[in-house]
């Protein structure tokens, strides 16, 4: 069955908000949410949506109610193109490097009380457990659905949406000729050495680094080298290694002990079906190992969790090498599946849906080193597609700790839960330290215009009803029964939480 090129969503509608269970904070009656199953979705539809604060988990979309929740969680994204590693992500790198570089496993013992590391998305994992009995349910009905649309598409979708350009695989390989020079043995002599402070008069410690720069200027005068010509050198220095981009710091050595792989790989297809066996393998020992979840581990679980997306495929000549849509970017350690990053190429932005891998591996803070390989990622996409440019994390939580590196991949922005408009995250920290839930936007005359409907918008809502008929509007809504004039309430509570854009763009299935 060719893919339609429209958004199909079917909405769950609740005239009384339901509360569940939060899996932060535990509460038994403190989150809410709205949801609706996505049966296909445009990338553009898509990006629209994760914009007003959507995201998706396989199939299912869900949005958080922020003012009534005991977890706010709102959206996040880095600016890739900025973006700056601060010392804490030089460190995770050189770690990384150090690895590929010698087999340096130091710190590898793993902590079970650190296991339990929240990813981009942990929060997408417990929405599926959620739904999980619903997904088989959606496939079948799937086809059904679509088997009985007879639409024409519009022109625009027409041109938008085509899909007509072949699919390919991309290989990133980490090497190059970069090369890491340990000339200073001096550093095998790490005894604390006391020194007499007049300033202080007291005994303090010199640090290593320290002693290895006073060694360097020491060799520099022998040589004839002025105090004023030393000191320009460490500055020039000093400042070189600060300005390292993230290609640069993500270089690997040439002759490393072990060799890394990227391999960029889009869902469904037959080159991700050879390495389906592998990712189910190492997903189960993930889910065991770091959230002790030995259920729903199979390979029907991942497909429906990770390896099926709603979001239909589109490669357009201008657009990135591989196209838009639901990619795995699996990480190959010595020709071995380490982990993998399952991410949504989007008109402007790289989304992070999940990320998992080898807890053997823990030790190389893998979760935070897959989000500066994504931003380079974007930063290489950028110089095909221009208005591909940001990095989504999926969602920030301010009173959960484990949630506060994604607030240092600077310079970000939270998604103003009124507004929808993005605000530096350093005025959004200030204000989340006062109140967990807040505005973002200072501008008190600022509203949300795509969510601002009048009864000529709603009556542009597309719908289709009963499998039995196409409606390119509601108006059709006057001739149907009483029952089916019901409806007309979960259609305006659906556009105003989807945004006119959208409700005007994708279809809304209504079941009979």
């Amino acid at each position: 069955m060719e893919t339609p090129t429209f958004s199909v969503v079917e909405f769950y509608y609740n005239e009384v908000p339901v509360k569940r269970k939060c899996g932060y904070c535990k509460s038994t009656n403190g989150s809410q949410r709205d949801g609706m199953w996505a049966h296909t979705l445009t990338v553009q539809d898509y990006q629209n949506l994760i914009d007003r604060g959507w995201r998706r988990s396989g199939s299912y979309c869900y949005k958080p109610a922020n003012d009534q929740s005991c977890c706010p969680l709102y959206t996040i994204r880095c600016e890739a193109l900025n973006f700056t590693a601060s010392k804490s992500n030089k460190k995770i790198i050189k770690k990384m490097t150090k690895f590929l570089l010698k087999d340096d496993k130091t710190n590898n013992k793993i902590n079970n009380k650190n296991l339990n590391v929240i990813n981009n998305c942990d929060i997408i994992e417990s929405e599926f457990h959620e739904h999980k009995n619903i997904i088989s349910q959606r496939d079948d009905e799937k086809n059904n659905i679509f088997k009985n649309i007879n639409i024409k598409n519009d022109d625009d979708d027409n041109k938008l949406l085509s899909n007509d350009k072949p699919s390919s695989s991309g290989i990133i390989k980490i090497d190059n000729n970069t090369q890491i020079n340990n000339n200073d043995q001096d550093n095998n002599n790490k005894n604390n050495k006391k020194i007499f402070n007049p300033l202080k008069n007291d005994n303090l410690i010199k640090k290593a680094k320290l002693i290895r720069i006073e060694r360097a200027r020491k060799r520099l005068l022998s040589k004839g080298k002025s105090i004023e010509e030393i000191d320009e050198f460490y500055s020039k220095k000093k400042q070189k290694n600060s300005c390292k981009s993230i290609e640069e710091l993500l270089a690997t050595v040439v002759g490393n002990k072990n060799k890394l792989e990227l391999k960029l790989v889009r869902v469904s297809t037959e080159e991700f079906m050879e390495t389906l066996d592998e990712s189910v393998a190492l997903f189960e020992k993930y889910q065991i190992a770091i959230h002790n979840d030995p259920d729903d581990c199979d390979k029907n679980a991942f497909l429906n969790f990770l390896g099926k997306s709603p979001l239909q495929h589109y490669a357009p000549e201008s657009g990135p090498p591989l196209g838009y849509g639901s990619f795995h970017q699996q990480y190959w350690l010595n020709d071995k599946l380490m982990a993998v990053g399952v991410i949504d190429i989007l008109p402007s932005c790289i989304s992070s849906v999940y990320f998992f891998y080898d807890p053997e591996y823990s030790f190389l803070s893998l979760g935070t080193y897959s989000s500066f390989v994504e931003i380079k990622l974007v930063r290489e996409l950028n110089k095909t597609v221009p208005d591909l440019k940001y990095y989504y994390m999926g969602y920030y939580i301010h009173t959960i700790p484990k949630m506060k590196y994604k607030a240092k991949m600077k310079p970000s922005s939270l998604l103003c839960p009124e507004t929808y408009i993005w605000c530096d995250i350093n005025r959004c920290l200030t204000k989340l330290d006062l109140n967990k839930y807040s505005r973002f936007n200072d501008d008190d005359s600022v509203i949300d215009e795509n969510g601002q409907l009048n009864t000529e918008d709603i009556m542009k809502v597309r719908c289709y009803y009963g499998r039995r008929r196409f409606y390119e509007d509601v108006q059709t809504i006057r001739r149907m029964t009483s029952s089916e004039i019901n409806d007309i309430h979960e259609i305006r509570a659906y556009a105003k939480l989807v945004g006119k854009k959208c409700a005007h763009s994708m279809c809304l299935y209504l079941a009979q």
